[in-house]
């Protein structure tokens, strides 16, 4: 949605440079909708940085590495019985 609005705006810019041009009063309006897109520029490389960290790959590795690992090490979790002297002694084992 936003990217959509984004890419809407930019069109509309360009619309509104190529019907002032060869005008001569419209040398201030140029100037707004250059100034404008400039803007519309920086929000749409905020936007795009925004949606995929630069360091988005290196992180998500590193979580699935730890993911594993947890799952490795599930099968020591799951409790054999609901007695408590066989739990405290499964969790002594475990720490």
């Amino acid at each position: 949605k936003i990217q959509s609005d984004l890419t809407s705006h930019e069109i509309s810019l360009e619309e509104m440079k190529k019907h002032n041009q060869g005008k001569e009063t419209a040398q201030r309006i140029l100037s707004q909708v250059g100034v404008a897109q400039k803007k519309l520029q920086d929000v749409s490389m905020k936007f795009r940085l925004f949606q995929k960290p630069a360091n988005f790959e290196q992180r998500l590795e590193e979580s699935k590495m730890i993911l594993d690992e947890v799952k490795m090490h599930l099968p020591a979790l799951e409790t054999k019985s609901v007695e408590q002297e066989v739990v405290q002694s499964q969790l002594n084992h475990c720490v």
